[in-house]
């Protein structure tokens, strides 16, 4: 119904103001009523209004959603409705929700005659409340499969070392020559290196390991056979005296039978000289091989023992066919020289 036909008429006691109506407006969103005079009040005056205000909003609302289902925020929503009231008759006056017809801050346009409201506002926050007790620790739950197994660590350190074993058993007696006591001046002392052998020289060598067959002992005469004499009287014939079986010691004995009974070789020289050679009733020397001539310098020369001349003394091993070893009894030298030399002989035994 229009408003202007009532008023013309004089009935309804309307204020000379505008009022909105339920109808929606093309450019708004929202339609709120313009103007709603609160006719219930009688006119009051403006504390009677802001009295009475909750239930003016109240009532308000209820009768818009009723008349024609206006959209209206809930009075618990956040703050987006704002309103004017008429200072002179506590008028409640809603306005758009829509931006376009709001000013920026929000608030809607009121007239010198109003008074700016704001309904639905939210409070501030309140502070967090005390929390509340722990729950009860929950079941434990089933153990996992295990996992696979981790790489091997690192060697530890070496541990103390163990306690001594015990001993082992003995093991068999080594082979051992049978020691005389034949040496000594009175021929009754322990045949060793450097005591009075039984052919009045003295002993340079005892096979204690019984290492040499034929003999356990070597004896050197206690004297020179020859100051300075060839090594034989055939200066450039090899006697098969070269190999290493005839330097060695124990060949001695025999490289001096070979050289005396070739016919018509070796006459004259060491080997007849030491192969002749008498001490006392003992008649079996011969001319020593190299080895045997090397360990009378080391035993007895070196000892001090033996009364050797610092000179060349011969063997009975050959160097080459014109050449033989000797023994330099100066510093322990070794060397071939010719056949035709005059060098020493010192005579030796075994037994």
């Amino acid at each position: 119904m229009s408003p202007t036909r009532l008023h013309v008429a004089g009935v309804g006691g309307f204020a000379t103001d505008n009022y909105w109506s339920s109808s929606r407006h093309p450019r708004h969103k929202w339609i709120a009523l313009r103007y709603l005079t609160c006719i219930f009040l009688g006119g009051g005056s403006l504390a009677s209004m802001k009295k009475h205000l909750r239930s003016i909003v109240v009532g308000a609302l209820a009768a818009v959603v009723a008349f024609g289902g206006i959209q209206v925020v809930s009075a618990v929503t956040a703050p987006t409705h704002s309103y004017c009231v008429k200072k002179t008759t506590g008028a409640l006056l809603l306005v758009s929700k829509d931006e376009a017809v709001r000013p920026p801050r929000g608030w809607p346009v009121c007239n010198t005659s109003e008074l700016n409201r704001e309904f639905n506002l939210q409070g501030p926050t309140g502070s967090a409340g005390t929390a509340g007790v722990a729950g009860v620790a929950g079941v434990a739950g089933v153990a996992g499969v295990a996992g696979p197994a981790g790489a091997t660590g690192a060697t530890g350190a070496t541990g103390a070392t163990g306690a001594t074993g015990a001993t082992g058993a003995t093991g068999a007696t080594g082979a051992k020559i049978t020691e005389l006591s034949t040496c000594g001046a009175g021929g009754t002392s322990l045949c060793k290196i450097g005591v009075q052998g039984p052919g009045g020289g003295f002993i340079f060598f005892v096979d204690y390991n019984d290492q040499y067959s034929g003999f356990n002992y070597l004896e050197a005469a206690p004297g020179d056979s020859s100051a300075g004499i060839t090594w034989c009287n055939f200066t450039t014939t090899g006697l098969g005296l070269t190999g290493w079986d005839k330097s060695a010691v124990g060949s001695g004995q025999a490289n001096t039978t070979n050289m005396i009974t070739i016919p018509d070789i070796c006459t004259t020289g060491a080997a007849v000289s030491a192969d002749t050679y008498v001490n006392g009733s003992v008649t079996d020397w011969f001319l020593p091989s190299i080895g045997e001539a090397m360990l009378m310098y080391t035993n007895l020369r070196q000892a001090g023992v033996g009364g050797f001349a610092t000179g060349r003394y011969w063997s009975s091993s050959e160097s080459a066919a014109d050449g033989a070893w000797y023994q330099f009894f100066d510093n322990g030298v070794q060397d071939g020289n010719g056949k035709g030399s005059a060098f020493y002989v010192r005579p030796v035994r075994s037994f």
